[in-house]
């Protein structure tokens, strides 16, 4: 029947393999797919029939030659449905032999989520012939199946996979009933396909069809990480020493040469051997550390480089383990660093640092309430927007007040925008939220406010058997990435346990913008356990008068003052950083952003001038009493 239309289903053989479905058990989303789409089609035969949906586990079995089939399959197919996967995105066949012929003949493409797979959307197939490009996320579909919207994976479904796959179906059917074709007079087909060709076999050196992974890698294109790091590649590549150094194997083995931004996003993205590279950019971050000529971009791209290694590390081990933890499954790690590794890995957010501080600047410790969220009668909502909005101006109690949604959201825009990164919260699986039901609905939650939520271990729990020595290798290379700094005995002392079992001690951190951008960071001494000098306490109670002085002249301000704020905010960093009396030099900077950052502020609010005043004492005082403050500003 002409007006027929013939479906081509691209996957990878390594999901049917995985025999993961519950609504046909004993096989794999592939194949669950391939028969729901066969029932949902009974009563549509005069639009598509089994018989013109190749599937080539079935049509194979029946064909002499399997490579001839294939590519004559692709050139009749009026529509190629892609299972979007890990797999099936790393596949050399799938992306740049089926999709790259569906582009190549400009036909029309949907794509079915299987598994989770963040930034999938932004994967690019290539056309062969011109060398275009389209991401997958802007095909028709932009993912099936949808739930509110939005692409919801197969697998997060759980037991109601028979109902994933009826969204899938129904909607593909609406699709072709939107888009006839009508063969027999050529009104409503697809361009004229080019004539039969064979299919190549892959170049040896080809890459895949898609930008920063290789062949092998299951971390998805992009990621945030990833794309922090090649931002950071790109903007100092020329102007910094990169190439200097990843060309030398003096400091680092393993990057092809001659060095380029795309040759270190292969290395670090590369899932051989995840330890032996991890091992080479910690040694090379070590090395650089003792050469202060290279500068700050150097040691910047080492860490984002070893945050990424760290990533597909986990991935990589994930996958070979069968790993597939759902959204709602707490991280077995309650060390915040750790544990928000292992989630931005699992959920795909990027990791923002700031200098001074160990844990990750956009993600914030949460103590949700007990309420129940779906009752609208209930106050569980206001009190998850108040608890949030405690923990993101990092008070230690809520202030009690209704937050409305319109404020929280409009908040975590602003946020975003400042720390170029997504706002993460996290909190222990516990009380209310032992069981994953509650955990799912808060997470679903948040997620309207553009909030990610992840969950940790109530108590301390054993590391899965497969993580054993990636979390040993990873919490090694975050010590070198992200180090202690060496105490004096009557420091320690001082130093008050933190709730995560950490020694409280203030470490040299780097702000990692998961956008790229203008990046901080924060001072990183050259050389290893270089003593902190204190000024004397006379000097500190001058800085300290300072800023009760300062406090007192932003608080004057209105309550309607824009600014006012921020003003506070920027104040109320300084102010923990210095009320010790021994701040570390790796605060430095960040108090240095803090006061031109007053300073800027106030010079933008009517009769600032009073403001400005009060911010010279108190950094006429920092320069008197911290060494490491004056020989920044020197």
């Amino acid at each position: 029947m002409p007006g027929r239309w013939k479906v081509f289903i691209s996957y990878s053989h390594k999901d049917e393999a995985r025999c993961d479905s519950r609504a046909e058990v004993g096989v794999g989303y592939p194949r669950a797919f391939l028969t729901s789409l066969k029932a949902a089609i009974q009563a549509h035969e005069g639009l598509l029939s089994k018989d013109e949906i190749f599937f080539d586990d079935e049509r194979l079995s029946v064909e002499a030659e399997w490579r001839p089939a294939i590519g004559k399959a692709l050139d009749e197919c009026e529509l190629l449905i892609f299972l979007v996967s890990p797999h099936s995105v790393l596949s050399e066949f799938c992306m740049t032999t089926e999709l790259a012929r569906a582009l190549q003949r400009n036909i029309h493409v949907i794509t079915v989520l299987l598994r989770p797979l963040p930034d999938w959307y932004g994967i690019k197939v290539r056309n062969p012939e011109s060398g275009a490009t389209k991401l997958l996320g802007e095909w028709h579909s932009g993912g099936l199946p949808k739930v509110s919207g939005n692409a919801k994976p197969v697998s997060d479904w759980g037991a109601q996979e028979d109902a994933a796959w009826a969204n899938v179906t129904e909607r593909i059917l609406a699709f072709i009933k939107a888009h006839p074709f009508k063969g027999a007079d050529g009104a409503s087909a697809p361009p004229d396909p080019a004539p039969p060709q064979p299919i190549p076999a892959p170049l040896p050196d080809s890459g895949p069809a898609f930008a920063c992974v290789p062949e092998k890698s299951p971390v998805p294109v992009e990621s945030a990480l990833c794309a922090a790091l090649r931002a950071h590649l790109e903007q100092h590549w020329t102007q910094a020493r990169l190439a200097e150094v990843f060309a030398d194997e003096q400091l680092i083995v393993g990057v092809e040469l001659p060095a380029s931004p795309d040759t270190v996003m292969r290395f670090v993205c590369a899932t051989d051997d995840c330890c032996v590279t991890l091992a080479e950019a910690v040694g090379c971050l070590r090395a650089c550390k003792g050469k202060p000529d290279l500068g700050e971009p150097v040691e910047g791209a080492l860490v984002r480089m070893i945050l990424v290694i760290a990533e597909t590390y986990l991935r990589a081990a994930a996958v070979e383990a069968g790993y597939q933890p759902g959204r709602e499954e707490p991280v077995w790690e309650q060390e915040i660093l750790m544990a928000s590794l292992i989630a931005a890995e699992r959920m795909g957010f990027g990791l923002c640092f700031k200098g001074g501080k160990r844990e990750p600047e956009c993600v914030y410790a949460i103590t949700p309430p007990a309420e129940v969220l779906g009752d609208p009668d209930e106050a569980g909502p206001g009190l998850v927007r108040s608890e949030v909005m405690r923990a993101l101006d990092r008070s230690q109690v809520a202030s009690g007040n209704a937050i409305s949604a319109g404020y929280l959201k409009a908040t975590v825009i602003r946020r975003r925008r400042d720390l170029k990164a997504d706002v993460v919260v996290t909190a222990l699986a516990d009380g209310a939220y032992a069981q994953p039901g509650p955990r799912a609905a808060l997470q679903d939650f948040l997620a309207q406010y553009e909030i990610h939520a992840f969950f940790r271990s109530a108590e301390r729990q054993d590391v899965p058997q497969w993580a054993l020595a990636v979390i040993g290798d990873l919490q090694n290379a975050l010590a070198e990435a992200f180090p202690p700094e060496t105490k004096t005995g009557a420091e320690q002392k001082m130093a008050n346990p933190a709730k995560d079992g950490s020694n409280g001690n203030v470490v040299n951190n780097y702000n990692i913008n998961a956008s790229g951008g203008a990046v901080n960071f924060g001072d990183h001494a050259k050389v290893a356990g270089r003593d902190i000098h204190a000024g004397s306490p006379a000097d500190w109670n001058t800085v300290a008068q300072a800023l009760t002085a300062l406090q007192a002249s932003i608080a004057a301000l209105a309550d309607g003052v824009p600014q006012k704020t921020r003003l506070l905010a920027d104040l109320k960093e300084v102010s923990a950083v210095v009320e010790t009396g021994k701040p570390s030099e790796g605060d430095a900077r960040l108090v240095k952003r803090c006061l031109e950052g007053l300073k800027q502020g106030a010079e933008a609010v009517e009769n600032g001038g009073k403001i400005v005043e009060k911010i010279s004492p108190v950094w006429d005082g920092l320069k008197a009493a911290w060494p490491a403050f004056l020989a920044l500003i020197s």
